[in-house]
């Protein structure tokens, strides 16, 4: 079958332009470049089609050459998107550039709804499209091609991750499971799972329900929205400002701050410094644990959960924890005591599958300062009073820790926890590093 947009392969390609898109795909594109893709992509439209089919075409080949090696590294680029904004610059400049590129299907004011109606063969107008995808990405229905327009109504990820722009120019992604909800050219639903939403000043006011009667607002931002089963509906603005409402509550949040949906409307409070610089896409940052973790809150077949807890504890030879570089399992390596010194900030991470025959889980943690020390097995009983929070919904039971089949490893920079569990119980370890508050000098440490 022809993709939608195979007519525009007959678009002349400049030399210089297609140098340009192969450079980004492949994230060697330098600012000065970047300038001048843009501004190609500015003054024409074909050039912006033609950018989209070039993406499409280099994730087609990219899923060719993996049908044929099992080395990834061999596979060839593919195709650039949100993902690229935990790579630095590449991600900025990759984000901008993709709304721009997009301007031939996302310029309201310039282009009538026809433009959207390309590729729908049912006459259904479009009201988004999907601009990026994760290899692992699946689809509950029928599966959606890169490129292809989309018109209101549900996308239902099972598993990996997608990317949707929407027409006002919104751009959002969806990290599965996830159940969200196209209900018009500037606006959403999240119905379960997680999404990361940018967006530009040209789709200001763009916006996300997460109940008939609340819903998040853009006011010119970044935010990250959350709905699991069994925890209130969060928001957490990472850029810029939003308008969050609850029936005839209003409030606005500003960058740092994180807002739950509870029976009484948005309750916002500042987030303290998390202290993880970046993380796998499967791990969930959890900041209202559920009432209990028995209760199944927080249960995943393919995430880690990650609770920041107490910070600036004095922990110096406190608890037993393996203190060494290195991949460990239960009964591995030698537990040490922690310097006699430390003030350490506290980190549980957690999983518990919930298919009944377990799950495999892999995740990994990168922190922002060095990790002095990891607690196991029983030393999670005996240090929930004093590390976890005091409204952390901690149980002692056996079996919590890692069991046989579990490992994890510390980076010889002691920054970034990688675990593997293969978990049937909950399998929960605690990171200590050394905090960014000096309780000695009362004031943030280095």
């Amino acid at each position: 079958m022809t993709h939608p947009l195979a007519p525009i392969l007959c678009v002349d390609r400049p030399d210089d332009f297609s140098d340009l898109v192969l450079r980004y795909l492949e994230g060697d594109m330098s600012e000065e470049q970047g300038a001048s893709m843009r501004a190609s992509l500015q003054a024409s439209a074909s050039l912006r089609q033609l950018f989209v089919l070039m993406c499409y075409e280099s994730r087609l080949i990219a899923e060719a050459a993996r049908a044929k090696t099992d080395n990834d590294q061999l596979a060839g680029p593919r195709a650039g998107g949100v993902w690229w904004l935990r790579l630095g610059y590449a991600a900025a400049a990759a984000l901008v550039i993709m709304a721009l590129t997009l301007g031939a299907f996302l310029q309201r004011a310039q282009h009538s709804d026809e433009a959207w109606l390309v590729g729908m063969s049912d006459g259904r107008r479009g009201v988004a499209m999907l601009s990026d995808r994760s290899d692992d990405a699946k689809f509950d229905g029928e599966p959606l091609a890169l490129g292809e327009n989309l018109p209101a109504g549900l996308i239902h990820l099972t598993t990996g991750r997608a990317q949707v722009v929407f027409k006002s120019s919104a751009v959002v992604d969806l990290n599965g499971p996830c159940a969200f909800e196209m209900t018009g050219v500037n606006r959403g639903r999240l119905n379960a799972g997680q999404i990361e939403a940018y967006v530009r000043p040209e789709a200001h006011g763009f916006t996300v329900d997460v109940s008939d009667d609340a819903r998040v607002i853009d006011l010119g931002t970044r935010f990250e929205l959350t709905a699991l089963p069994k925890l209130e509906p969060t928001v957490l603005v990472t850029e810029g400002r939003v308008r969050v409402e609850s029936g005839t509550q209003t409030a606005i949040m500003h960058i740092g701050q994180v807002g739950r949906l509870s029976e009484n409307g948005w309750v916002v409070s500042n987030v303290s410094p998390s202290g993880i610089a970046s993380h796998s896409p499967n791990v969930r940052l959890v900041y209202f644990p559920p009432v209990r973790l028995s209760d199944g809150g927080l249960d995943s077949d393919t995430d880690l959960f990650v609770m920041a807890e107490r910070r600036g504890v004095d922990a110096g030879r406190r608890w037993v924890a393996v203190t060494q570089t290195g991949q460990f399992t239960l009964g591995t390596g030698k537990p040490g005591q922690l310097p006699p010194d430390a003030i350490v900030d506290s980190y549980l991470l957690h999983a518990d599958a919930v298919a009944e025959s377990g799950a495999t889980i892999d995740a990994s943690v990168t922190f922002d300062r060095p990790v002095l020390g990891v607690i196991l097995a029983e030393g999670l009983n005996t240090s929930d009073s004093e590390l976890a929070l005091p409204d952390e919904p901690h149980e002692a039971f056996d079996h919590r820790g890692p069991e046989r089949d579990d490992h994890f490893t510390l980076s010889e920079d002691r920054k970034t926890v990688t675990i593997h569990f293969q978990t049937t119980t909950p399998d929960e370890i605690r990171v200590l590093i050394r905090s960014a508050v000096d309780r000695k000098a009362g004031a943030s440490a280095p």
